[in-house]
């Protein structure tokens, strides 16, 4: 219980023990096959819950050996526990945890992975969207949110809204292009587009 979900003030030994008190089950959802690994969902419910709490991500490296790659535990109401999914980023694939963290903005958590026949790579689209992004951000206005990406397509867009505005959006944008080499994101064009440009 990573995020103390049952019991901010207890000893380790009585964190030993909740399991004993809380009734929880779990649920094993295959999600498919990324280099030689196979990758597993197991979704977690506790008490009474109808939808899950807490996820691990697991991807299997030996007979009955599993890795753990990805924990998350639900922080409030309107988060989104559920499937990992594997898409496709150009002509690679990879498995994508990313999933809505509720609240305003569209914000998400979560992480992307690239795999190769050695193991997972955890795949940074944040920091290389935002670098090349921010230094095109006009004068006057700020990114809105957070980037919203089309793998398949290999493109990402950044909303963008008047700085001392709090709501979304003045219809222009900054459009990021990109490619994967090796679990790696390179960004290969960044351009601002006004409200009526052609995207």
């Amino acid at each position: 219980d990573d995020a103390n979900d049952f019991c901010i003030s207890c000893t380790p030994v009585e964190k030993g023990t909740l399991h004993l008190k809380i009734k929880a089950r779990t649920e094993l959802l295959p999600i498919g096959v990324l280099g030689r690994f196979e990758l597993f969902d197991v979704l977690y419910y506790f008490e009474e819950d109808d939808t899950p709490r807490w996820k691990f991500v697991l991807v299997k490296t030996g007979p009955d050996e599993y890795r753990e790659i990805f924990h998350v535990q639900q922080t409030q109401s309107d988060q989104y526990i559920g499937p990992s999914s594997l898409m496709n980023a150009g002509e690679e694939q990879i498995l994508s945890t990313r999933a809505s963290a509720g609240g305003n903005k569209g914000i998400e958590y979560g992480d992307y992975f690239w795999f190769d026949e050695s193991g997972p790579v955890m795949v940074d689209v944040d920091g290389p969207i935002l670098r090349a992004g921010k230094p095109l951000v006009p004068q006057g206005k700020k990114i809105y949110g957070v980037w919203k990406a089309d793998f398949p397509g290999l493109t990402a867009s950044l909303a963008l809204t008047d700085e001392n505005e709090v709501h979304c959006c003045t219809g222009d944008s900054i459009v990021i292009k990109f490619k994967l080499e090796r679990g790696r994101l390179v960004v290969t064009e960044a351009r601002y587009v006004g409200p009526s440009s052609p995207r």
